[in-house]
Protein backbone atom coordinates (compact mmCIF):
# COMPACT_ATOMS: atom_id res chain seq x y z
CA UNK A 1 0.00 0.00 0.00
CA UNK A 2 1.86 3.34 -1.29
CA UNK A 3 0.89 7.05 -0.86
CA UNK A 4 -0.51 8.08 -3.81
CA UNK A 5 1.40 11.62 -3.59
CA UNK A 6 2.37 14.59 -1.47
CA UNK A 7 -1.52 15.35 -1.48
CA UNK A 8 -1.67 12.85 1.26
CA UNK A 9 0.43 14.70 4.25
CA UNK A 10 -1.26 15.81 7.36
CA UNK A 11 -0.70 19.60 6.51
CA UNK A 12 -0.32 21.21 3.42
CA UNK A 13 3.08 23.31 2.98
CA UNK A 14 1.07 26.57 2.92
CA UNK A 15 -0.56 25.70 6.56
CA UNK A 16 2.51 24.40 7.85
CA UNK A 17 4.51 26.83 10.04
CA UNK A 18 2.20 29.74 8.58
CA UNK A 19 0.79 30.95 12.09
CA UNK A 20 2.87 33.70 13.22
CA UNK A 21 3.16 34.01 16.97
CA UNK A 22 0.52 36.55 18.20
CA UNK A 23 1.96 39.10 20.31
CA UNK A 24 1.08 39.65 24.07
CA UNK A 25 0.90 42.93 25.26
CA UNK A 26 3.86 44.92 27.07
CA UNK A 27 2.48 44.83 30.54
CA UNK A 28 1.98 41.16 30.22
CA UNK A 29 5.47 40.32 28.45
CA UNK A 30 6.80 42.72 31.63
CA UNK A 31 5.56 40.87 34.12
CA UNK A 32 6.74 37.40 32.46
CA UNK A 33 10.34 38.09 32.46
CA UNK A 34 10.07 39.64 36.01
CA UNK A 35 8.46 36.62 37.06
CA UNK A 36 11.23 34.31 35.42
CA UNK A 37 14.10 36.70 36.56
CA UNK A 38 12.94 36.33 40.53
CA UNK A 39 13.19 32.54 39.48
CA UNK A 40 16.11 32.71 38.34
CA UNK A 41 17.76 34.76 41.12
CA UNK A 42 15.70 32.24 43.82
CA UNK A 43 17.54 29.43 41.75
CA UNK A 44 21.07 31.22 42.00
CA UNK A 45 20.29 31.83 45.73
CA UNK A 46 19.74 28.30 46.62
CA UNK A 47 22.77 27.00 44.58
CA UNK A 48 20.88 25.64 41.47
CA UNK A 49 23.10 26.93 38.67
CA UNK A 50 21.95 25.11 36.04
CA UNK A 51 18.22 25.73 36.83
CA UNK A 52 19.43 29.56 36.64
CA UNK A 53 20.99 28.75 33.39
CA UNK A 54 18.20 27.45 32.13
CA UNK A 55 15.96 30.21 33.05
CA UNK A 56 18.41 33.00 31.58
CA UNK A 57 18.44 31.12 28.58
CA UNK A 58 14.63 30.93 28.51
CA UNK A 59 14.36 34.64 29.57
CA UNK A 60 16.59 35.40 26.70
CA UNK A 61 15.07 33.37 23.74
CA UNK A 62 11.56 35.08 25.38
CA UNK A 63 13.34 38.45 24.73
CA UNK A 64 14.16 37.56 21.15
CA UNK A 65 11.01 35.99 20.32
CA UNK A 66 9.10 39.23 21.43
CA UNK A 67 11.80 41.43 19.54
CA UNK A 68 11.65 39.71 16.40
CA UNK A 69 7.55 40.23 16.25
CA UNK A 70 6.60 43.67 17.68
CA UNK A 71 7.40 46.25 15.73
CA UNK A 72 9.35 48.12 17.34
CA UNK A 73 12.50 50.30 15.95
CA UNK A 74 16.28 48.66 15.89
CA UNK A 75 17.44 50.54 18.39
CA UNK A 76 14.66 49.66 20.83
CA UNK A 77 15.39 45.84 20.03
CA UNK A 78 18.64 46.55 21.05
CA UNK A 79 17.81 47.89 24.48
CA UNK A 80 15.09 45.33 25.14
CA UNK A 81 18.03 42.43 23.87
CA UNK A 82 20.49 44.32 26.18
CA UNK A 83 17.93 44.36 29.27
CA UNK A 84 17.63 47.89 29.28
CA UNK A 85 13.96 47.98 29.12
Amino acid sequence: MALSGAHEMAESRASYGSNKPSLMPKSEFNRLIGELENQMKASAKEIQFEKAAAIRDQIYELKALYADTAKIPPWEKARLMAGEE
